[in-house]
Parts: structure tokens; C-alpha cells; sequence
């Protein structure tokens, strides 16, 4: 039989990321993107299922200003100054790389988080084949 509950639960949740997925596409408005919580010294970091942001939050509405890694990264955009994730968009300040390099370029690491981490390039690419499969799941 059919479990109803978990039917419909799911179908909320398909709903829900397509959404979320189709509202990062043109990115968010100037009043979204000023109300966003803001990473700054951020990174993109992974594990072997997702692409996620690690860095130092402000104006979040769940952490006062704290490091945290974030809901699963779907959107970057070209100017590295926002990023969509599942939960929400965020406003990006530096980069944790141009950070180190600036003020210490012999002595950057691959897990300032404790993740891995990504070029942006990488990210971008895996990002755009993530679009591109999710795309053709939801037409």
C-alpha cells in the first residue's frame, strides 16, 4: 500500500528544491540579496555527496557570528559576490584563499575548515553539471 504521508512529504520536498533551484537561477533581488546573511572567509568545501560554503557568518538568522558550513551549495554566482544554497541566499565577502594569500602566501591549506575544499573553477563546473542533471529531472 501506499504510504500517503510520505508521498505527499515527498512531493513537498521535490517542490521545494525545484523552487529553491529555479529561484537561484537569475539570482536574488537587491532587497533579497541585502537581508542575506553574509560568509565572509569562505570556501567551498565537499564531501563525497555535496558542494557546500565554510567560513565566518554574520546576520544569520539561526548563529550570531560564528564559523559554520552551510546547507548544500547550488548556485555561485559569476562575481563571487552571492550565493544560493538549498536553505537560502547569501551575501559573499572574501575569499579564504585571497585571505591567505595575501597575508601569508607560503602557508595555505586545503582544509581550513576541516573539509576539502574546491577552486572556484571546480566548483563551478561540477555546479553547472548539478544544474544541468537537475534541470532534465524536473522538465
Amino acid at each position: 500500500m501506499i504510504d500517503l504521508k510520505m508521498l505527499i512529504s515527498s512531493a513537498e520536498e521535490h517542490e521545494r528544491v525545484r523552487h529553491t533551484f529555479m529561484a537561484a537561477i537569475p539570482g536574488p533581488d537587491q532587497t533579497e540579496l541585502a537581508s542575506a546573511p553574509f560568509f565572509n572567509a569562505w570556501q567551498i568545501c565537499h564531501d563525497s555527496r555535496t558542494l557546500f560554503l565554510c567560513g565566518v557568518v554574520e546576520s544569520h538568522p539561526k548563529f550570531d557570528s560564528a564559523v559554520i558550513s552551510s546547507s548544500p551549495l547550488i548556485a555561485l554566482s559569476e562575481d563571487l559576490t552571492w550565493a544560493r544554497t538549498v536553505s537560502r541566499f547569501y551575501r559573499l565577502g572574501s575569499h579564504l584563499k585571497t585571505n591567505i594569500e595575501t597575508k601569508s602566501p607560503e602557508s595555505p591549506t586545503s582544509k581550513p575548515y576541516g573539509w576539502p575544499t574546491l577552486e572556484i573553477k571546480d566548483a563551478r563546473d561540477l555546479l553547472s553539471i548539478m544544474g544541468s542533471r537537475f534541470r532534465r529531472t524536473i522538465n
